[in-house]
């Protein structure tokens, strides 16, 4: 069923309305186009299983991807016209935006085939020939944003003060580790008992190693969260509750 002709909204009709099409309020796309294939990619699993901010994020820069080029058959997208787009885009909206459109548009032609049943489907994009990989696009790269020491401290006192210490340990660990929340909120009541936290990471599955030890304010905080336990007769299975 996937890879059939796709119904524009016309809400999606009116943003890439020209001219005499801006009182057409649907739009038709074929198997092997990109408005198709971003259809059904948006319809499967491989999709609608990622996290709610990564789909929020893929969205956003799919729709513009669709907009440009959705009636464009993938074979026929040459990665210098998709690379100048991109480079158009960086220069009127910002760096940071297109590195993450293009990382967008790559992972999304990376992926497609998995919609997809048969090797012979219009829509099926060979690994080996994704039109958006390696592009040398040359983007400055965009600038780290730093949260000063002082401002993660204050959220830390807000923590504290509403009776959120825990939270507070959160937010301590964050601030020195850098520690995805879905990787850490369940780690277990015992997790700072080692030297080491050793854990994989949900979004990359990259195993991780992280000498916790070395930040005298981390060991202050979590000796501090031990006590807590012990006196509030803390029951919880995970360290942070």
């Amino acid at each position: 069923k996937l890879g059939r002709p796709v119904m524009q909204t016309p809400v999606q009709a009116g943003k890439t309305a020209r001219g005499a099409e801006a009182s057409e309020s649907e739009r038709t796309y074929r198997p092997g186009q990109i408005g198709a294939m971003v259809a059904d990619y948006k319809d499967h699993d491989v999709y609608t299983s990622l996290s709610d901010k990564t789909r929020l994020e893929y969205r956003v820069y799919l729709d513009k991807f669709v907009e440009k080029f959705g009636d464009t058959y993938w074979r026929k997208l040459a990665p210098g016209t998709l690379r100048s787009w991109l480079r158009e885009h960086g220069e009127a909206n910002g760096w940071a935006g297109a590195h993450s459109m293009y990382r967008t548009i790559r992972a999304f032609f990376g992926r497609v085939r998995l919609c997809y049943d048969r090797v012979d489907h219009p829509g099926f994009v060979p690994p080996k020939e994704n039109p958006a990989a390696e592009l040398d696009l040359g983007l400055p790269k965009p600038n780290l944003i730093l949260w000063p020491r002082a401002a993660i401290d204050s959220f830390v006192a807000l923590a504290d003060n509403a009776g959120l210490k825990s939270l507070g340990d959160a937010i301590v660990m964050m601030g020195w580790l850098g520690v995805r929340k879905q990787d850490w909120l369940s780690w277990p009541a015992d997790a700072f008992d080692r030297d080491l936290l050793a854990f994989r990471q949900e979004k990359t599955n990259n195993p991780l190693v992280l000498p916790w030890r070395t930040v005298p304010a981390l060991v202050k905080r979590v000796e501090a969260a031990r006590v807590r336990r012990r006196d509030d007769g803390v029951t919880a299975r995970t360290f942070f509750h």
